[in-house]
């Protein structure tokens, strides 16, 4: 655990020795960890944000202000968090849907790239129609918008 911890930045390790030569292990918790903690985040979680995030630093000026809110958002929706969020049977077309009308709305072709089965993809358009306060398809949107 403490080495799975260690890789994703969460803690850091120390191996030193005491007065009386013995080696003794020392942990402490990084800034990332300590987000990880307080938000209940798994530690791969940031170690994910850790990196995508310096990608997307480097790339923004490049983007404009859409693109990178886009490109932050579904950074965050591609948390761990939210493998377990629910996609119903037929949903992805009205996943579909949802992400025509939020193109539309904010003109962002990228959207439509997304894989619309994922509960990654489904949890971007639901904050993204939030967002925009675009009405949601069905009433089990607006229970997954709570729970997003």
């Amino acid at each position: 655990v403490l080495t799975d911890l260690q890789k994703f930045g969460c803690v850091e390790l120390r191996t030193t020795s005491n007065s009386l030569g013995v080696s003794e292990r020392k942990v402490t918790g990084t800034y990332l960890g300590f987000i990880a903690s307080y938000y209940y985040l798994q530690c791969k979680t940031v170690g994910m944000f850790q990196s995508r995030l310096r990608a997307v630093c480097r790339e923004s000026e490049s983007m404009d202000r859409h693109q990178r809110c886009f490109e932050l958002l579904k950074l965050l929706s591609d948390a761990g968090e939210f493998d377990e969020l629910p996609v119903r049977h037929n949903e992805e077309m009205l996943n579909n849907e949802l992400a025509g009308d939020i193109a539309r709305t904010i003109e962002l072709d990228a959207l439509m790239s997304l894989d619309m089965s994922s509960p990654h993809s489904k949890a971007l358009l639901l904050v993204l129609a939030h967002c925009c306060r675009l009405p949601l398809p069905i009433s089990d949107y607006i229970n997954d918008t709570k729970s997003v």
